[in-house]
């Protein structure tokens, strides 16, 4: 019995330095930050943001790491073909675990980007998580803004089975993951994953409308000749 006890104590012993280790190593250098990781792809993302927790722990992991990680509610399965998902990163102030003389440069909220699980592509960072969704559709579901002008109603809750029928009768065959426009109001405009009768994203039509506005814009933009 009193081996075992001298094992205990002897592994309590090692969590201590380990303890003290991580202590002097965050004072010295502060926690390290995984926001401007070069790393890419929704896997390698999730095996660096592992790789994090592992070392500093899971409280409040997300806020301090400031990682790039698939949003709980998005997609993150891996896929053999490209498919839109969504990446977020916490950038909330963190300050009150600091000196009293640290200048705040906390952004103050979240940051979304567009992403991939059948390739390592991201898109750039945006504000919100409907944008992020729209980069992602534009990566794997080229043109699917041209059903822009197939709007259905949104799925009934009680009979979604017979939405989806009578909604791929309207609109045709699509691929797999292709979204579906659907015509809500404000406030439930939010894009949700997996509605779809072929099991990607529910768009709202006026967030998609705003989306091609925005992207002929860009494209006017960049055809235009520099003024003088």
């Amino acid at each position: 019995m009193s081996n075992i006890a001298g094992q205990l104590d002897i592994f309590d012993v090692l969590a201590d330095l380990e303890a003290d280790e991580k202590d002097r190593h965050e004072r010295l250098h502060g926690i390290p930050v995984l926001f401007a990781s070069t790393t890419r792809g929704t896997d390698a993302r999730t095996a660096e943001f592992d790789a994090w927790t592992k070392k500093w722990g899971h409280f409040r992991s997300l806020c301090d790491s400031h990682a790039w990680t698939v949003q709980p509610t998005a997609p993150s399965q891996r896929t053999d073909i490209c498919q839109p998902t969504v990446l977020s990163s916490d950038l909330r102030c963190t300050c009150y675990r600091h000196r009293g003389d640290t200048p705040c440069q906390c952004v103050g909220g979240l940051l979304y980007r567009g992403a991939c699980t059948g390739c390592t592509w991201e898109s750039a960072d945006v504000g919100g998580e409907n944008d992020a969704v729209n980069a992602a559709l534009d990566h794997a579901h080229p043109g699917w803004l041209d059903d822009l002008d197939h709007p259905v109603a949104p799925p009934p809750w009680d009979k979604p089975d017979t939405w989806k029928k009578k909604t791929r009768k309207k609109i045709g065959d699509r691929p797999d993951g292709w979204p579906i426009i659907t015509t809500r109001t404000a406030p439930g405009l939010r894009s949700v994953p997996g509605r779809s009768p072929w099991g990607g994203y529910d768009i709202a039509h006026s967030v998609a409308q705003a989306h091609s506005q925005f992207d002929t814009r860009l494209r006017h933009l960049s055809t235009s000749p520099a003024s003088a």
